[in-house]
């Protein structure tokens, strides 16, 4: 039996409170949170693609939904928890939505990465090497 589908609600406030719930529960990337919400309002009309940028913005606005933050907190998750090297976390943060302008750069003091925002901004993320 096929779960039911979600409500499809036409309020931002309503479509907002379930976001912020869906944060709280885990950290997402942009692209995770519009597919979350696109079920809940008519994705194909112009008016629930409108809502669902609207909450996003809102999100950002905020801090709640930040891709850079989300890619460090994932990576060191991954690396230092999971014991998950370096290409298997780039490629769990792509199939999660997280844009790479570029691969892994690599110096014998750090490694750094730039990855695309949402609105296509080069965002970079550094880290320091343990000595």
């Amino acid at each position: 039996m096929p779960f039911p589908r979600p409500k499809t609600t036409d309020s931002e406030d309503v479509l907002y409170e379930y976001a912020v719930g869906a944060l709280a529960r885990r950290m997402r990337s942009v692209a995770e949170l519009k597919r979350l919400l696109r079920p809940r309002v008519e994705a194909d009309t112009e008016y629930g693609k409108t809502l669902v940028e609207l909450v996003i913005r809102r999100l950002k606005d905020q801090g709640y939904l930040n891709d850079a933050k989300y890619a460090a907190a994932f990576s060191s998750f991954r690396r230092d928890n999971e014991k998950f090297g370096r290409r298997r976390v780039i490629t769990d943060l792509k199939a999660k939505g997280v844009k790479y302008k570029a691969d892994m750069i690599h110096s014998p003091v750090c490694r750094m990465s730039v990855i695309l925002d949402s609105e296509g901004n080069s965002l970079i993320l550094h880290e320091l090497k343990k000595k």
